[in-house]
């Protein structure tokens, strides 16, 4: 079902963002003004955006695309092959906002586009300015794909819920392309195994904290009566489906 934008919020995102049009039920497109400070960097700025919905609006949290060629530029500008430096997903153009598990924090259920565009999208805009100045992104990053998810949760040690849980492992065996070795590391945690970012050097020494992240979610799951096993088949029969 497409989602129906109430009028109540497209006259809420037309007030505070003019530029931006409802080009499709289900997408906004158009420019950005980007006025926003941080640690006394003050950055105006313009982009041009979309933001796409899925049929589970507002209970999802819309994707961001930058399409005015931005991103390329700073990245070229700045020296950068890899544009996931840039926070950018090349496979399919959208902007990594936050981690999988904050996005319930950032966005909860219920919450609209304004809200989106305000906490979520100027701040990642600001980051993209400030790393075209500063040559860095002006605060906390976390690794890209699921060795970021496994850092965050190492940091954090968070209570989980078996939806939680099968929320990063769905993230992880449906969007990472080296899952495999994701799915030994949570079927039977070892940190002397090569580290997931690609070095020869071991887990537990190259990303410590992704290391404590692993076998804190494997006894979050095995604290819930469940198997690491268990959830990995299910979540690659819903891989099997795509």
């Amino acid at each position: 079902m497409a989602v129906q934008f109430s009028e109540k919020e497209i006259r809420a995102v037309k007030a505070h963002f003019p530029k931006l049009e409802l080009v499709q039920p289900t997408t906004w497109e158009g420019d950005l003004d980007l006025f926003a400070i941080h640690n006394g960097l003050e950055i105006k700025d313009l982009y041009k955006i979309s933001i796409t919905v899925s049929g589970e609006y507002p209970n999802e949290m819309p994707l961001l695309r930058e399409i005015g060629g931005r991103t390329q530029e700073i990245a070229n500008k700045c020296g950068l092959m890899d544009l996931r430096t840039l926070h950018h997903n090349p496979e399919n153009g959208t902007a990594c906002l936050c981690v999988k598990q904050e996005e319930v924090q950032r966005f909860p259920p219920g919450s609209d586009l304004v809200k989106f565009v305000d906490e979520l999208v100027v701040p990642y805009l600001y980051g993209l300015s400030s790393y075209e100045e500063r040559r860095e992104w002006p605060w906390k990053e976390y690794d890209h794909g699921g060795l970021g998810l496994f850092t965050y949760e190492g940091e954090k040690l968070a209570s989980h819920t078996r939806e939680t849980i099968m929320t990063i492992m769905r993230c992880i065996f449906l969007e990472q392309k080296n899952w495999t070795k994701y799915r030994e590391q949570l079927r039977q945690p070892k940190g002397h195994r090569p580290c997931l970012c690609g070095s020869r050097v071991p887990l537990y020494a190259c990303h410590k904290n992704a290391w404590a992240g692993v076998q804190h979610l494997h006894q979050c799951i095995a604290q819930l009566g469940m198997t690491s096993m268990s959830l990995i088949l299910e979540v690659e029969g819903d891989r099997s489906k795509k």
